[in-house]
Order: structure tokens, then C-alpha cells, then sequence
């Protein structure tokens, strides 16, 4: 396995360009939003934050001791509370930063992983540094930026080791990405295997260990205050009750969790840890009650997982950068279905390349997908929880492959690949429609 060279100093110097460049257009873009109360999921990252800030500890509203949320965002907007305030124009201030260092993260990976060419980078960069998912999750007060930071940053890790203190630090940020969203825990199993099968099991062993080190506190905070073991968050479990009930929606699992009436595994005076062991119960039940309801729910997911990227034209219609009429967000979602399609498209083709070519970044996101889809077509799948392998997606697309170097049989494949996911978008969108 070869370990592709880092980033030469012409791309180290353009790098800084770069930042500046997509700083600029999320600041820019953030001031109809900056002021903005938070809305949907964001409220609940926004009191936490608070409360954090406040000194009451990890807790929810009522004062109750909760791991329903990873932790790591919160505590990160906590430590800018406590210097401004519980300000979400400040947080979504620090987003922004966020965004503008994973468009430099984005172009460094790209820059390590191999013959990319300087025209890939050029497009590259303007894609990331203009894309309108990475700009409205550079706005918007979720975990999403944060987690797609820490993978970033653990597989460029993996990509330049060279030693046990790369392979560790590596560990460290895929740990960290665990405490944004607890389903990376798959994927650092995943790339454990990975560099045990490829480049022995020392560096594997440095690698688990450094992230299983980062995630035990956390843990142990969970045993003591909660009175028991939760890993990472109570919030999956609950996922995969609301997506294999009887009242989920085949085609718009995410639906039942909108319902002010959504089901709950036990009444809400139950602990969260009681609600999660129920949760995982009465999913198990359901699951192996209907089966072909299952297998089928494990397409109709995956598809909706997979498809047009819905958060631009959601948070616009929700009033996040103020009110406005049905067109900017029909205009929103077009835009986002036309990214969604060049995001699929593209970087599926060049992903296929990358591994046919054994580069250890095209692996590593193939492990990534792979890991992703698996969890949410099995809970639910919405296009927000695909973000943090956008960017990889996204790098794939750009990533030194051209149309005139697939043979006769690759290109049949790469035809079939994209009527598959221009026909999975198109269905997608005429849902939205129909609705």
C-alpha cells in the first residue's frame, strides 16, 4: 500500500487563497441568516451549548442529565458562549469558519491523495469554496461541518502516516468525529480493519486505541451521571425504532420523527437508557415480524439517503435567511438536485477509478459510503446524513480521471451508473413534488 506525497508548496501557498476566498462568500452569504433564532434541530444544539456555557452541566431544559446528543458541538459552541454569550449570530459566526477551514481541508486531502492535476484542484476548489450544500451547513447550527472537519482530518492523517504518533493522531480525530455523530463508530471499526489488512496491525492497534482513548470519558461521564453504559448517544437507537415502526413511511422514513404525535417506545418518564434498550427492542421485533418490509425499507432508504440534497431549499423555506416566496426555494432545491446529480454521478465514477487504481483515498471513501449507507438504510436515511462524505465525493468527481481513459466495458458501467442515479434523483424530486 503507497502513501501518496503531501501537498507541495505551490498548493500550500494557493491553499490560503482559497480560505480567504470561501470565508468571504460564507460571510457574505450569512448575513440574511446571522441574526436568525434557531430552528428545527439547531435549538436543541443551541440550549445545550447554553446551559453548558451557564455551568449547568450536559442537560436537557428540564434539567435532567441527557446523552441524547454527541457532545463535541456543543462544547465547542459552549466555549464561544462563554466568551459572547448565547449568541447565535456567534455560533453561526464560528460555523462559517468551520465551513471555511473544511473547503482547505478539502483541498489539502485532495492535494495528498495522488495525481489529482492541477485542473482538478482548480475546479475543486471552486466547487467546495461555492457548493451550496457546503455553504448552507456553513450557515446552519448542526454537527454536520464539525464531523466532516474531524474525518477529514483523521484520513489525512492516515494518508501522510508515516509513524505510530500519525497513525495515533489519526485515531484521535476519528474519535472526535465519533463524538459529532455516534454512527461514525462504524466507520473507525471499518478503517481499523483496513489498516490492519493493509499496513499491519501495529498501526491499527495505535489508531483504535487513540480514538478508543478520545471516546472513554465521554463513556465513563455516561456511567456515572446516567447510571449507565452509553457509548456515545441514546439518539440512534431511537433512529432505528422511528425507522422500522409500523407507522414509518416507506418512501420518507424521516417523516414519523416530524409528527408531534411521533410513537415512543416507552412513556416519557422513563430514563433515556430505558427508552434506548426498548427502542432497540421493538425495532428488533418489528424488523423480524415483516421482513420483506425490512429488505424493501433497506432500498427505499438508501434511495432517499442518496438523494437531491434537501437542507438549502429546507432552510430557506423555513426562514433562515428570512421570509420569502415559494420560488427561491424551488430555485434552492433545483440548484441542490443539479449538485446532488454531479455529486453522485461524477464522484461515483471516479471513485470506481480511484479503487481500480489502488489509491488508499478512494478506499478509505469507499469504506465511508459503505459504512454510512449501511447504518441509515437500516434506521432511516435523509440526504443531511450523508454530508460528511460529501467532500470525498466531491474530490472523487475532480479527481484526475477522464471519460477517454475508461475502456469499452468501464464506460457500459459508467452509462449504467448514471441512468441509476439520474433515474434515483428523478424519483426523488417527483416525490417532493407530489407532495
Amino acid at each position: 500500500m503507497t502513501i501518496a506525497p503531501q501537498p507541495g508548496p505551490a498548493v500550500g501557498r494557493r491553499l490560503w487563497l482559497v480560505v480567504a476566498a470561501a470565508a468571504a462568500v460564507r460571510l457574505l452569504t450569512l448575513l440574511p441568516a446571522l441574526s436568525t433564532a434557531p430552528i428545527s434541530d439547531e435549538i436543541e444544539y443551541h440550549g445545550l451549548a447554553s446551559r453548558l456555557a451557564a455551568g449547568q452541566g450536559y442537560v436537557t431544559a428540564d434539567g435532567r442529565a441527557t446523552a441524547y446528543r454527541p457532545p463535541l458541538w456543543p462544547l465547542v459552541l459552549s466555549a464561544v458562549y462563554r466568551v459572547t454569550g448565547p449568541s447565535t449570530a456567534a455560533a453561526r459566526l464560528t460555523q462559517a469558519a468551520l465551513g471555511s477551514a473544511l473547503v482547505g481541508l478539502i483541498i489539502a486531502l485532495a492535494a495528498a491523495a495522488g495525481p489529482v492535476g492541477r485542473r482538478g484542484l482548480a475546479w475543486l476548489a471552486a466547487w467546495a469554496a461555492l457548493s451550496p450544500t457546503l455553504l448552507y451547513y456553513s450557515h446552519s447550527l448542526f454537527s454536520e461541518t464539525l464531523f466532516a472537519l474531524c474525518l477529514l482530518a483523521g484520513l489525512l492523517a492516515l494518508l501522510t502516516a508515516r509513524g505510530a504518533g500519525r497513525h495515533a493522531a489519526a485515531g484521535a480525530a476519528l474519535g472526535l468525529a465519533c463524538l459529532c455523530r455516534g454512527s461514525a463508530l462504524v466507520l473507525v471499526g471499518l478503517v481499523v480493519l483496513w489498516l490492519g489488512c493493509g499496513r499491519g496491525w501495529r498501526p491499527a492497534l495505535w489508531c483504535g486505541l487513540a480514538a478508543a482513548l478520545v471516546i472513554a470519558p465521554w463513556t465513563l461521564r455516561n456511567r456515572v451521571v446516567l447510571g449507565d453504559w452509553v457509548l456515545v448517544d441514546t439518539n440512534g437507537a431511537l433512529n432505528l425504532y422511528w425507522g422500522n415502526h409500523e407507522r414509518t413511511p416507506l418512501l420518507r422514513a424521516w417523516d414519523l420523527v416530524d409528527e408531534d404525535d411521533k410513537p415512543w417506545p416507552l412513556p416519557s418518564g422513563a430514563s433515556e437508557r430505558q427508552m434506548e434498550r426498548a427502542a432497540m427492542r421493538a425495532a428488533a421485533s418489528r424488523i423480524v415480524a415483516d421482513p420483506p418490509r425490512f429488505l424493501l425499507g433497506l432500498i427505499t432508504k438508501s434511495s432517499a439517503l442518496w438523494g437531491p440534497e434537501r437542507g438549502l431549499a429546507s432552510g430557506i423555506q423555513g426562514g433562515l435567511y428570512g421570509r420569502h416566496g415559494r420560488l427561491p426555494t424551488l430555485a434552492a432545491a433545483g440548484l441542490c438536485a443539479l449538485e446532488s446529480w454531479l455529486l453522485l454521478a461524477l464522484g461515483g465514477i471516479g471513485l470506481a477509478a480511484s479503487v481500480a487504481r489502488r489509491r488508499d483515498l478512494g478506499q478509505m471513501t469507499l469504506l465511508a459510503v459503505a459504512a454510512l449507507t449501511l447504518i441509515h438504510a437500516v434506521s432511516y436515511g435523509h440526504s443531511r446524513y450523508r454530508f460528511g462524505v460529501v467532500p470525498l465525493l466531491m474530490i472523487a468527481a475532480c479527481g484526475g480521471w477522464t471519460w477517454c481513459e475508461l475502456d469499452r466495458g468501464q464506460r457500459q458501467w459508467a452509462v449504467a451508473w448514471l441512468a441509476l442515479v439520474t433515474a434515483n434523483l428523478a424519483g426523488q424530486v417527483l416525490l417532493e413534488l407530489a407532495r
